[in-house]
């Protein structure tokens, strides 16, 4: 039996008693206007395989009573209810296995939950903007974790060096807005999407050259302290489609091997020392704050690139007559 009563304009509390639906397998109530905390009645559903409450305004405690017969549970979401505490105590031994795991911005920390350890078949991992206060990550943490895939603990102040990546499965891979400082390490073959912004990582990105990744298409190291010049081994992702390396240390010019990159959308260099010569095939060119003179070159004639659809990537930051703003949405054929 399965129960979807997501995004409609449900409201009121959830402590109404659920143990009659015992052979309920799948119930989403996502995205309404619930208010209230979570019965523990629902800890009775020993049928329930995926419970999703993400996007409401639920409060209270989530304890061990609420997953008490729930052995057969695979997928559960809770994520996007900022009232709401997940408090578990750290000996509590699960009686199911996850694949997927979402507790965005809810009330997590400030450890790390030691009974997500035990859950070995995890493929999605979201714990972002949820009071994550850690001097470093769990030991071995994505050794424990073998089969993740997607993996997002941004929005926290999580501090140490980032984990091996190179032997893991990840291909979405969301670390931005902590506070992890060291060298960049190498990641596998699989990885697709990778965001490590607004960080205190330092040194070079020779380690980048260290991986092969065919269906690398987002690449954002903005916001750090990573220095040197860029290795020339960008030919080793021809499906990058967003560079963002701004506002960092990094110095000299820019290597050919950028010149391979035929898909990508949006390169930001902001915030360097670099020098050199550039792609003609570009969509936006930002060269502000820096202490340009004279007249515009001819060869600005020769960018004409515009595209159907940027809404992707989510914003581009523009600086205009010394203000900078964020546009977001369709940027379609936009030139600037």
């Amino acid at each position: 039996m399965d129960l979807d009563l997501s995004q409609n304009r449900f409201w009121g509390s959830l402590g109404l008693d659920l143990t009659s639906f015992t052979e309920l397998k799948f119930l989403s109530l996502s995205q309404n206007l619930l208010n209230g905390s979570l019965s523990e009645s629902i800890g009775q559903l020993s049928s329930l395989e995926v419970l999703d409450l993400s996007g409401n305004s639920l409060n209270g405690v989530i304890t061990e009573a609420h997953f008490l017969n729930l052995s057969r549970l695979q997928s559960f979401d809770v994520s996007d209810n900022s009232a709401l505490s997940i408090n578990l105590s750290s000996n509590w031994n699960p009686p199911f296995q996850l694949n997927d795991l979402y507790m965005s911005s809810c009330k997590v920390g400030p450890a790390f939950p030691k009974w997500i350890q035990t859950q070995r078949n995890l493929t999605n991992l979201h714990i972002n903007n949820a009071g994550l206060i850690l001097d470093s990550l769990p030991e071995k943490f994505l050794d424990q974790f073998s089969g993740l895939e997607d993996l997002d603990l941004s929005l926290n102040h999580i501090h140490g060096k980032l984990p091996n990546f190179s032997t893991s499965l990840l291909k979405y891979v969301n670390l931005s807005s902590n506070l992890f400082s060291g060298a960049l390490p190498s990641f596998p073959p699989t990885i697709q999407y990778l965001i490590l912004s607004e960080n205190k990582l330092s040194g070079p990105l020779s380690s980048l050259c260290a991986t092969q990744a065919p269906n690398f298409f987002l690449l954002d190291l903005s916001v750090n302290l990573l220095s040197g010049e860029l290795p020339n081994c960008w030919m080793q992702f021809p499906a990058l489609e967003l560079l963002n390396l701004g506002k960092n240390k990094f110095s000299g010019k820019l290597p050919i091997s950028l010149g391979n990159l035929q898909l990508l959308w949006i390169l930001r260099l902001h915030g360097n020392n670099f020098s050199g010569e550039l792609l003609s095939s570009i969509h936006v060119l930002d060269l502000s704050q820096n202490n340009l003179s004279g007249a515009l070159p001819h060869c600005f004639s020769n960018i004409t690139a515009s595209s159907d659809d940027t809404s992707v990537f989510g914003f581009v930051e523009i600086v205009w007559k010394g203000v900078k703003t964020e546009f977001g949405g369709n940027l379609a054929h936009l030139r600037s």
